[in-house]
């Protein structure tokens, strides 16, 4: 699975090169408009569905490039598609260990804390953090160049846009930091 990922994670820095305004011949942009998909987890046509259950406005790409690349809104939860659904399955496994651990006194509750107990503070975060984080950057930068709080009729979406762009901004700006903090400390006993 640490192969895969690391493959993953060279497909986004690699995917993401024609958005520098450098040209690149036929062939190569062929070959980036094919692993797009799977380097920004797009597995699940999102761009349709998000505007209609969050009340989202309409808004034009920050470039043609931009477009091409399935960022065609600054919009974080738009830029996000799946990615989105993906951190909240991460936080949903935070609640069901906790829950397990309330508890404990029953046999669920016991397998529950096992099952996540090892995975999710060492593995599932963790991984999850390493395999987005050059979409969640995209798409808090993009965000934040134009913040808004209102939506089309409600501004229940772009609140709840703003909240999970906020939450993803600290966790892009203190990944890094925790994970050299981490590793400096720890590298000689790992």
């Amino acid at each position: 699975m640490d192969d895969l990922l690391s493959v993953l994670a060279v497909f986004q820095m690699v995917v993401y090169y024609p958005l520098i305004d450098i040209k690149f011949p036929p062939t190569a942009s062929i070959l980036f408009d094919t692993i797009i998909n799977l380097a920004s987890f797009e597995m699940i046509p999102t761009e349709k569905y998000y505007p209609l259950i969050f009340d989202l406005p309409e808004s034009e790409a920050m470039s043609d490039g931009f477009d091409n690349f399935d960022y065609g809104t600054k919009i974080f939860l738009n830029n996000l598609g799946t990615l989105w659904l993906a951190m909240n399955q991460v936080g949903l496994q935070f609640v069901l260990y906790y829950l397990g651990r309330k508890c404990k006194k029953t046999r669920l509750g016991r397998k529950v804390q096992v099952y996540y107990k090892v995975s999710l503070f060492w593995g599932t975060p963790i991984d999850f953090l390493n395999s987005a984080y050059a979409e969640l950057c995209f798409g808090c930068i993009m965000n934040w160049y134009s913040l808004t709080w209102r939506g089309n009729t409600h501004a229940y979406g772009m609140v709840i846009n703003n909240i999970y762009l906020f939450i993803s901004s600290v966790l892009v700006v203190g990944y890094p930091v925790w994970k050299f903090v981490f590793l400096y400390s720890n590298y000689y006993s790992l």
